[in-house]
């Protein structure tokens, strides 16, 4: 059997404690499906550890209520949502630039591609501590 590609796009939806600082931790991903033509939201298992490591102050509650607003949009109206999420947000969750993979969907679900990304990038930053994303666009092998 012959396996396709397809292309695989993703945001990363960042906590930013202070629009001054270039301090940041992905909570939550936003993949597009093209051969689909949907988008899914996949929230990090530990956003909440995450958010505190960087910020103990901050307002968890708010921020889940935060992320709970996008799913429910996204799902009503996906490409406005994204159009508000790319235009200006907010200033404590700000989205990144779109990063692309190829991939064969045959073989896994969006979402379960989503769910590993964002994963790895916890995984990254607990090295790391803060994720930084310097390209407009990078080829991610899954």
């Amino acid at each position: 059997m012959i396996s396709e590609l397809n292309s695989f796009e993703y945001w990363f939806l960042n906590y930013v404690p202070s629009v001054l600082s270039e301090e940041k931790v992905a909570i939550a991903l936003i993949a597009f499906d093209s051969a689909k033509q949907t988008y899914t939201m996949s929230i990090a298992s530990d956003w909440r550890k995450r958010v505190l490591a960087l910020d103990e102050g901050s307002d968890l509650e708010l921020l889940g209520m935060s992320l709970k607003d996008v799913r429910s949009r996204l799902a009503a109206d996906p490409v406005m949502t994204m159009n508000q999420l790319e235009d200006s947000f907010s200033n404590t969750i700000q989205i990144s630039e779109r990063q692309t993979a190829e991939v064969d969907l045959t073989l896994s679900t969006v979402e379960n591609l989503a769910a590993e990304i964002l994963r790895r990038a916890n995984a990254d930053s607990k090295q790391q501590r803060v994720l930084r994303f310097n390209s407009r666009q990078e080829t991610v092998r899954v």
